[in-house]
């Protein structure tokens, strides 16, 4: 094929350029794919290794020894202060009687947890409504696990300590540490 084209209309010439293959719009949607690849990737590894929460999937855990499940919705009713306290219907719950030392429950608790990836991050005591309790919390990416026990239980439940286990989304349990804190 001829290199030069005739332009009849201005008498002017004009080089022959071939139709250019647009690779744009291929390279882009493989740019796309596979920045989703590499997000989806890394996403489903968070949440497979625990850190990233969706409470229906995250399992409350039984203290070590013989233990009796609570009824956390009639201790919820018995004091309604607690009704007060934020993102309780958006964590996981369970409560437990044992009558185990608690050195030994938050030890096991401990050793469980910190095989599963979670590192302590927090403990203390304090007090709720006249009741006395220590705290545990656990943190993994964004999930959380926070043990309240309350020691000499004997009186509200029949044994000797009383173990709430809860986990969630860490941003949950920071609503609850805030409003908590400007009980006092």
């Amino acid at each position: 094929m001829d290199e030069t084209k005739m332009n009849y209309e201005d008498n002017s010439i004009e080089f022959y350029k071939p139709p250019q293959i647009k690779h744009k719009r291929k390279n882009t949607r493989i740019l796309i794919l596979a920045v989703v690849l590499i997000v989806g990737t890394v996403i489903c590894a968070a949440y497979a290794t625990g850190f990233i929460p969706i409470t229906n999937f995250l399992g409350v855990k039984k203290p070590v020894g013989e233990s009796v499940e609570l009824n956390v919705d009639n201790y919820l009713k018995e004091y309604p202060k607690l009704k007060e306290i934020p993102n309780l219907d958006k964590i996981k719950k369970a409560a437990y009687a044992t009558n185990e030392p608690v050195d030994t429950v938050i030890s096991d608790y401990t050793n469980k947890l910190e095989k599963e990836g979670y590192g302590l991050k927090y403990e203390g005591s304090g007090d709720f409504d006249g009741k006395s309790f220590q705290y545990y919390g656990f943190l993994k990416g964004l999930t959380a696990v926070v043990i309240v026990v309350k020691s000499d239980a004997n009186k509200e439940f029949g044994y000797d300590n009383a173990i709430l286990y809860t986990t969630g989304n860490a941003l949950d349990f920071k609503a609850i540490l805030d409003w908590y804190e400007n009980q006092g």
